[in-house]
This record gives structure tokens, C-alpha cells and sequence, in this order.
């Protein structure tokens, strides 16, 4: 299976839907979560669902397969790796398969599939002249995914890591994406002004809840836990070696990958008395589909296949024995 994904064929088009399906289907016959606390440019959308529950996973289903086949495109047009592959498909349908609480029409989509976007702006910012266009499109980008999911905007710190990395100062550039990510808050507030709508943006987590959310983790899912860690740190040694192997413009897209890990990072840690440990974990998904094909491609072929099974079954395990 492994070695479908390393070579990007065209058959992964249908691979990844079916394989998708694998986790979800369980998730089809639950009843959907009901303390979701949905953002204003997502609520709307999520009362008419929320009283169609079948096909509110539907949807969400199909907005994950869009999601996947994203962030494969992202990976391979942006010089991360020297040949085309699928194994970053691979890793976000594992990540987001392990958990059924991804498993519904959800505003974590929107917003990731959004920020990928803005990912592939701010790669084209290298060896460019003027890259105000760029900088305003991938802010204003994050900026929208905020609407859905407001700690996002914190990935604008990416923009300024790789600007600092990949150009000379220009505090034009450092500007510009201020602009673009509060933009999209400014239209918000407008409609709140013309409607008079007093907004509410955060509800505090309280302690006791945020207590069972940190510590209410089964013996399946403190497996499929470690595995992934372990992964990843082997990733991350992979990445460290090959990091100066490339071209300059594949080194700074690599280099991006760890500021981008990182930003991950502080979010997930200050968005904790804000959203449960399921939904911090989104912050760390996309970076971490796209650091551990690093460990897959450049690893031995024994090892990476056992990996890739063990993982795939504790995945498994994690999401259809967390349903009951």
C-alpha cells in the first residue's frame, strides 16, 4: 500500500476515498456531537445540519476527501521533496480518521483547506521581485480560516518566520500582512454593526471540563499517541539530514515546514482553555502530513512498511473502539 502512495499514481484518486471511508463509516450511524461551539461565519451552515445528521457526515466526508487531495497537491508543487508523491494524503487520512470527533461537517475543514492555501502563497514569495500580492492573498487567506476557526489566525506568524528566513527587510512586507489578516475580521464587525449583533467569540473552557479532556484517554488511544509521536520524531531527524541536501528554494521550503510545526505548536498550546484536545489537535495535523512522508520515503523499506501497518492499525482501533 505504501508504495501505491510513494509514486503519486493516478490510481490514489480512488485509494484515498475508499481508505477515507474505512474510518468513517462507523461514524455514519453516531449521533453527532452536540457541544460544538460554532464560530459566526459557520453557524449558519451548522443549524441547518445539525437537524440532518446523516448527511451532515456526508458532507463532511466529501469536504475531508477535498482536503486530502489538497494537501498532496500543495506538497508536491511546492518543492518540499524532489519526486511526486501521496504520502501526505496518506498521513492526513490517518490523522484525521484516528478521531471520530473529526467525523461530522465541520469548520476544521474550511479553515485548513484555506490555510493551505495560503501555504502555497507564501512559497512563491522566494526569488520574486515584489511579493505584496502574495503576502496580502496568504494573509487575507488565514484571515477567512479565522472566521471558521479563530485561532487560526496565529498561523500569520508563519508569513513573518519565512520572510525573515527567505528575504531581506522590507518593512513594506511586514506590513502588508497585518492587513490581510484582519480584513476579513473587519467585514465582521461591519455586518455585526448593521445587524446589531453583539458577538460572543470565546467561551471559556472550566477547569474541571478541561481536566476530562486531558486525562480521559483510553489504553487504544495512548498507543496510537505514542506511535505517532515516535513518528514524528523520527520525521524530524529525517528532515534535519536532508535539509541542506537541495537547492536553496527546497531548503527554505523545508525550513518553512519546522516554522510552520512550530506555529503549530503555540497554538495548540494557547488555544487550551479555549476548545477541547480534539479540536486543538487540528492545529498540528496539516504540518505534521507533511513532515512525516519524510520519514517514509527516506527510511528503510522493512521499517517503513511495519510502521505505516502498526500505525494504520492503532488508527483503527483508536477510531472504532472510541464509538463505544
Amino acid at each position: 500500500m505504501l508504495n501505491l502512495f510513494l509514486s503519486n499514481r493516478a490510481s490514489t484518486v480512488i485509494v484515498i476515498p475508499i481508505l477515507l471511508l474505512v474510518f468513517w463509516f462507523g461514524s455514519f450511524f453516531q449521533i453527532l456531537p452536540n457541544n460544538i461551539e460554532p464560530t459566526y461565519a459557520y453557524s449558519a451552515i451548522y443549524q441547518e445540519f445539525q437537524v440532518l445528521p446523516l448527511l451532515n457526515r456526508v458532507l463532511g466526508f466529501l469536504t475531508a476527501v477535498i482536503l486530502v487531495f489538497v494537501i498532496s497537491r500543495i506538497f508536491n508543487a511546492n518543492d518540499f521533496y524532489s519526486k511526486e508523491n501521496a504520502i501526505p494524503s496518506l498521513m492526513l487520512i490517518i490523522m484525521i480518521g484516528a478521531w471520530n470527533g473529526f467525523h461530522f461537517f465541520s469548520p476544521i475543514y474550511f479553515s485548513l483547506i484555506l490555510l493551505l492555501m495560503a501555504v502555497s502563497r507564501i512559497l512563491k514569495i522566494y526569488h520574486q521581485k515584489s511579493v505584496i500580492r502574495e503576502l496580502f492573498d496568504a494573509s487575507f487567506l488565514i484571515g477567512l480560516a479565522a472566521l471558521f476557526y479563530y485561532p487560526i489566525i496565529l498561523f500569520g506568524l508563519s508569513i513573518w518566520g519565512f520572510l525573515t528566513i527567505s528575504r531581506s527587510f522590507n518593512w513594506r512586507e511586514f506590513v502588508v500582512p497585518l492587513f490581510g489578516l484582519l480584513l476579513p475580521f473587519y467585514f465582521l464587525w461591519v455586518a455585526f454593526f448593521y445587524f446589531d449583533i453583539q458577538p460572543d467569540f470565546f467561551k471559556i473552557t472550566s477547569v474541571s471540563e478541561l481536566n476530562s479532556m486531558l486525562f480521559q484517554v483510553g489504553l487504544t488511544q495512548r498507543l496510537y499517541l505514542v506511535i505517532t509521536v515516535i513518528l514524528l520524531a523520527f520525521s524530524l531527524f529525517y528532515l534535519f539530514r536532508v535539509l541542506d541536501r537541495a537547492k536553496v528554494q527546497m531548503q527554505l521550503a523545508r525550513k518553512f515546514l519546522l516554522i510552520f510545526f512550530l506555529n503549530g505548536i503555540l497554538i495548540y498550546w494557547v488555544s487550551l482553555f479555549y476548545y477541547p484536545i480534539n479540536e486543538r489537535a487540528l492545529f498540528l495535523i496539516v504540518p505534521m502530513a507533511m513532515i512525516l512522508p519524510f520519514f517514509f520515503i527516506e527510511s528503510k523499506p522493512l521499517v517503513k512498511n511495519l510502521s505505516i501497518y502498526f500505525w494504520l492499525l492503532a488508527a483503527l482501533l483508536f477510531n472504532y473502539l472510541s464509538m463505544y
